[in-house]
């Protein structure tokens, strides 16, 4: 009896892994709400992201389902973790876009992490929603930006969402990496493949000690900042960008 009662747990176990919930926490930097390729972090200034969670349907669309099958997958509370990989950044305030949400549940951040949440008395039904937006701006490497489950900056804190379904850890805290794994964030946005026009410098002939500016204009393809520097030359020339522009460079 007591191998049978063994058996049965494992097989209950394996029962609901097999069912596991659907939701969808992603970036979207370009306004459309949706994730796309379109989507990265600026390596100049700063990038405005807005951060979409859906209760209620996978990244491919599928329907999305409560794991222990004991309530909707309604929406009380957020807490979410961003972590930057392969570089440093800064982090603006979050914007909170939950009206219902007026319970700050704090915010820590440093040049790699970031985490902050928010609840209220609401039980909002299963949808999609606009958690808020955060500007970032790229500091030093190649930094890209992802949904972390959890993060050094403190033993609780996690990509989560409190919900009427209680789920893995029946506590009504639906968490990244436990119950749900569909998260997209933001890959660096150096250019691929765009090409950067340089228009023509003018000869230039000057007497011994005497010195002179020529203007340097150049266009990128993608619309994206330039800077200009100097790769060679003699000890004394100097290069400098006066307008990084969106293209256009001078």
């Amino acid at each position: 009896m007591r191998a049978r009662a063994v058996l049965l747990a494992v097989l209950l176990a394996a029962s609901f892994a097999s069912r596991s919930s659907a939701q969808y926490i992603y970036l979207d930097s370009n306004g459309d709400g949706y994730s796309t390729t379109a989507d990265q972090l600026a390596p100049t200034g700063t990038t405005t992201f807005a951060v979409w969670l859906r209760t209620d349907a996978n990244r491919d669309g599928s329907r999305g389902l409560c794991f222990s099958d004991d309530g909707e997958l309604t929406f009380r509370s957020y807490e979410i973790v961003l972590h930057a990989r392969d570089g440093t950044v800064t982090w603006s305030a979050f914007s909170n876009g939950i009206a219902e949400f007026t319970d700050a549940l704090g915010t820590q951040s440093d040049g790699a992490d970031y985490r902050t949440g928010f609840a209220g008395s609401a039980e909002l039904p299963p949808g999609a929603y606009l958690l808020g937006t955060i500007d970032v701006g790229a500091v030093s490497g190649t930094p890209s930006l992802e949904f972390a489950a959890t993060t050094p900056l403190g033993p609780t804190f996690r990509t989560a969402f409190g919900s009427a379904c209680s789920g893995t850890d029946f506590d009504h805290f639906l968490k990244l990496g436990l119950d749900w794994s569909d998260a997209d964030g933001a890959p660096w946005g150096a250019p691929a493949g765009g090409v950067v026009a340089l228009d023509q410098p003018s000869n230039m002939t000057l007497v011994e000690g005497e010195t002179a500016d020529q203007a340097l204009s150049a266009t990128d393809s993608d619309g994206l900042p330039i800077t200009f520097s100097l790769g060679s030359g003699p000890s004394f020339a100097a290069v400098t960008t006066v307008a990084p522009g969106t293209g256009v460079a001078a």
